[in-house]
């Protein structure tokens, strides 16, 4: 049950915001137990965001929640290729990208 946010100073176009939500439904799957099927995505463009104390350097903050536990190198499998998606998808050099990983002890859903 994984939710992951892309929020972005960039513009982005309905095609470009389809591409993101193909490929963050294929990097979750590099987290073991995680899935498309259960992707939750929250997209956001043209944001304020500062980077380096600039307002005109195209920048992304990802958050990832993700329902029990995996190791670090399947999260970090996880970043490069979201940062790689960001890049290609919307030129965000991947400098510029922050990724965040939490881990929630309790999900619920429909709920239960």
């Amino acid at each position: 049950m994984p939710m992951v946010g892309v929020i972005t100073n960039v513009s982005i176009s309905g095609s470009a915001r389809a591409e993101l939500a193909r490929g963050l439904g294929e990097a979750v799957q590099l987290i073991p137990g995680k899935s498309e099927s259960q992707l939750m995505i929250k997209i956001e463009g043209e944001s304020a965001i500062y980077f380096k104390g600039r307002d005109d350097l195209p920048a992304a903050y990802v958050w990832t929640d993700v329902s029990g536990h995996a190791d670090g190198a399947a999260y970090k499998a996880f970043g490069a290729a979201v940062t790689r998606l960001l890049g290609k998808v919307l030129a965000i050099p991947g400098g510029n990208v922050y990724l965040t990983v939490r881990e929630i002890p309790v999900w619920v859903v429909n709920g239960e």
